[in-house]
């Protein structure tokens, strides 16, 4: 079983693999130390709640999505936070699997140009009253 650092440490280099950046680009972005990051990915020492929520906000996330171990499990239909989309006037809950809200999440944490891109790929609409409901 894995303690929190190493947990922890899985869930930072993941985000930063799905938004393309390094520990350099988290470190100039959110104004922390080099080494303390390091350390933190390396897990050596464990980030304080700010730090954590520092992050969780650089990477479009949820605090719990870097310091709860992931389930990986494909096939589960997942109810979370951004499972509710309007639909004649009431929400509804959808269910997504794993793929579709690691997709979902990777589509937030993507840069506009890469958001654009996957739209046109997928000829999908983008305005900003739609991403707004999502």
């Amino acid at each position: 079983m894995l303690g929190n650092k190493e947990i922890m440490a899985i869930n930072i280099k993941r985000y930063m693999q799905l938004k393309g950046v390094n520990s350099s680009e988290v470190c100039k972005a959110l104004g922390f130390k080099q080494n303390t990051f390091s350390n933190w990915i390396n897990a050596k020492i464990y980030p304080r709640i700010d730090k954590i929520e520092m992050m969780a906000n650089y990477f479009g996330i949820a605090k719990s999505d870097l310091v709860e171990e992931r389930i990986e499990v494909y096939d589960t239909p997942a109810a979370f936070e951004l499972t509710w989309h309007k639909n004649g006037g009431g929400a509804h809950p959808l269910n997504l699997s794993y793929l579709e809200r690691e997709l979902v999440l990777a589509f937030r944490a993507a840069d506009p140009t890469t958001q654009d891109n996957i739209c046109k790929l997928l000829d999908v609409k983008k305005d900003s009253e739609s991403l707004k409901e999502a």
